[in-house]
């Protein structure tokens, strides 16, 4: 996006990103501070009129930028934390379906908006969610099939758990055998 004002017109991307960071974790920053810190980093004097649009336009994206960054890790982390794996994905993919939306409607006449990018991303997080559901319900019907299937050998599986001579281990690779047969050279008791 074309900004319109002097510092971020001659900064690279690099250094235009690591002077808002020094701006952002300043405090009480003003237009001369603004003007200061410019005149550190390249030498050259910027006018308070330019530290002004700078702010403005720039350094406020750049702080939006951020503050959208650390609500949506955030809103992530509460997620996790609720056990709701499978709601990350419809969280992110309403969080750029938003920014989207915002996008259009405040869009900068400069600024290109790469419709074709976004749809994907969204469609890759909807996809994804799907598979991750349809794992789910594979699980839960394994598990529903496990059961269906020990309650078939209960009275067997009874006598494995209670043959003292057979520790932990050999007891579930017992209990394993009868209920799905011999255990594949692949797999690992945990």
């Amino acid at each position: 996006m074309a900004e319109h004002n002097k510092i971020a017109k001659t900064l690279s991307a690099e250094e235009l990103e690591r002077f808002c960071e020094r701006l952002r974790k300043e405090r009480g920053v003003t237009l001369q501070k603004i003007a200061d810190f410019y005149e550190e980093e390249t030498g050259e004097k910027v006018s308070l009129m330019g530290a002004t649009a700078f702010r403005n336009t720039t350094f406020a994206k750049h702080c939006e930028r951020i503050r959208k960054a650390g609500s949506l890790a955030t809103e992530l982390k509460e997620l996790r934390q609720e056990g709701a794996s499978h709601t990350i994905a419809d969280a992110a993919s309403a969080i750029i379906s938003q920014e989207l939306l915002d996008k259009l409607i405040n869009r900068d006449p400069d600024e290109e908006l790469d419709l074709d990018v976004m749809s994907k991303i969204v469609k890759r997080l909807r996809d994804s969610d799907s598979r991750v559901r349809a794992l789910e319900h594979t699980i839960e019907m394994s598990q529903l099939d496990a059961a269906a299937l020990a309650m078939q050998y209960v009275s067997e599986i009874k006598k494995i758990a209670g043959d003292s001579s057979l520790d932990s281990g050999e007891r579930i690779a017992r209990v394993r055998k009868r209920l799905f047969g011999e255990k594949p050279s692949n797999l690992e008791v945990v």
